[in-house]
């Protein structure tokens, strides 16, 4: 199935992972990347040549809690969690510095003993209601949840186009409609990074 992200692998063509970002918080794809990369890394022989080798339900369950759990703690390490939760328990404050989902913090805490996930996601749920008036999603972050423009897409695309422009490997205007910006916004970052350049 899938939902956020899909994995493949190829021994002549490597690894890749698809993320899906239409309508998904930046949490959840952070989350889904780190999974996939999770799968890729413990189960590579099941994806081979962009067909993923059919499991059991009971494969699939026990390789998706073997990819979540790495996720999580490639996102959230356990000590450095430890050492936040020690100066705050706020979810919002902590699901911020991990830049993960509060979903994911919930688990953490559970994994720790300090909470019942059940229990803390039900509170958290009719809290949110009795704030907003609406049911709180899966798909729902709690406010004030990541934004776009703190992850910026395709830096290394980016850094090329630049790059190729100032080798001349490509025009002013190629570089514009590569960056979707105007050919008079290329030059004035153009310039601007200019005069920070070190010479």
């Amino acid at each position: 199935m899938f939902d956020y992200a899909k994995g493949s692998y190829s021994d002549t063509e490597g690894a890749f992972i698809l993320v899906n970002t239409h309508n998904v918080t930046i949490e959840r794809q952070l989350f889904t990347l780190a999974r996939e990369i999770g799968h890729l890394i413990f189960h590579r022989v099941e994806y081979q040549d962009m067909f993923v080798i059919k499991e059991t339900k009971e494969e699939q369950n026990a390789s998706d809690k073997v990819a979540d759990y790495f996720a999580a703690h490639l996102l959230v390490p356990q000590s450095e969690f430890e050492r936040i939760y020690a100066r705050t328990q706020d979810i919002v404050k902590l699901e911020r510095h991990f830049r993960v989902s509060y979903l994911v913090i919930l688990k953490c805490l559970a994994e720790m003993g300090i909470i019942d996930y059940s229990k803390e996601k039900t509170k958290i749920h009719g809290i949110y209601k009795k704030q907003h008036g609406v049911k709180l999603q899966d798909s729902i972050e709690l406010p004030p949840a990541l934004t776009i423009e703190e992850f910026p897409e395709n830096e290394r695309f980016i850094y090329l186009i630049w790059n190729a422009l100032k080798l001349g490997k490509i025009s002013e205007m190629k570089a514009a409609e590569l960056l979707n910006i105007t050919v008079e916004q290329l030059r004035v970052r153009r310039q601007e990074t200019e005069v920070y350049a070190v010479a």
